[in-house]
């Protein structure tokens, strides 16, 4: 009678885990910049009404004939 050869399957997890690791590349160059990209969405800042002639709270700096504006 003939052999007939067997082969034993080989294991998948190998290929789940370079997937896995492939999409976690992905994910982090894509999503990496997204702090960056909402760093000016959130604003902390207090915003208050002026009134048109209301000049306090305004005033010049000066120091030694330097103006900073």
């Amino acid at each position: 009678m003939a052999e007939i050869k067997i082969e034993k399957k080989k294991p998948v997890w190998p290929w789940i885990l370079v997937g896995l690791i492939i999409l976690g590349v992905i994910f982090f160059l894509v999503f990496a910049n997204e702090d960056e990209d909402n760093e000016y969405d959130t604003d902390d800042t207090e915003l208050r009404e002026v009134n048109p002639g209301d000049t306090t709270g305004l005033h010049s700096v000066k120091e030694k004939d330097t103006y900073y504006i």
